[in-house]
């Protein structure tokens, strides 16, 4: 009698890996109980930063002429506010555009010139010469647009790193009493992450705020900061009882 080999079936050895593959993976995800949980800190921090944003305007037919004549501006109020001292400046934009009306006559429109526009801010954590550089500002040609006050960028690293620990101490906290209240006696961070948010900072706008006499007083205020913990843990498994 002649022996027959055998062949080993591809289709049920690809049919066994899959009904394996699941149990495979379900052996390696974490087993218990899993808990989302979130904790929040807030303070209010001083601002100790102004910000003014200021313009300046100029229209005629000569785009030339209103170079020289916003140019002379910048530069004035550049080399006044350098002897301030703590003063950061910085131009944000500068626009030169043709200028027309519609006229009824001709019914088409007619040029009327040249508009150049020039927009730069300043910075300064001198708060008590707020004043006298907004002046420097008005005298010298340009219009102030707005006045920011702010917490600076070192505050609110410093404080977004004290929050995020009061944070993690809180979320620590509502872990752990979880975890008594389910009857564990300890529990695992599967996963941890935070993040951050800050409330739009105290702001004057329009002409009002500069032009009133006497001027008005000013007051920095303060910015709140929040900071979020989101996370989840894992707690053993376990039976419980039904009453």
């Amino acid at each position: 009698m002649r022996s027959e080999h055998l062949r080993p079936n591809a289709t049920g050895v690809l049919f066994l890996l899959l009904l394996l593959l699941p149990v495979a993976g379900r052996a390696d995800a974490p087993s218990g109980t899993h808990v989302s949980l979130s904790a929040r800190a807030e303070a209010a921090i001083p601002n100790d930063e102004a910000v003014v944003e200021y313009r300046i305007e100029a229209k005629g037919a000569d785009p030339g002429a209103l170079r020289s004549q916003i140019n002379g501006i910048s530069e004035k109020i550049k080399h006044r506010l350098d002897l301030e001292p703590g003063v950061t400046q910085r131009t944000t934009d500068r626009v030169l555009r043709p200028i027309s009306h519609y006229d009824n006559t001709l019914h088409r429109q007619v040029d009327d010139g040249w508009q150049l526009a020039q927009s730069g801010e300043v910075t300064s954590r001198n708060l008590g010469r707020v004043a006298a550089w907004v002046e420097v500002i008005e005298q010298d040609g340009a219009q102030v647009r707005s006045l920011r006050y702010q917490a600076s960028e070192s505050e609110k690293v410093a404080a977004r790193a004290r929050l995020r620990m009061r944070a993690i101490g809180d979320f620590l906290s509502q872990a752990a009493a979880t975890a008594r209240a389910l009857g564990a006696h300890s529990y695992r961070i599967l996963n941890l992450s935070t993040g951050a948010l800050m409330h739009p900072p105290y702001s004057i706008r329009g002409e009002a705020a500069f032009d009133a006499v006497p001027a008005p007083a000013l007051s920095a205020g303060t910015s709140t900061i929040q900071v979020t913990v989101t996370g989840e843990i894992l707690l053993p498994g376990r039976r419980y009882p039904v009453p």
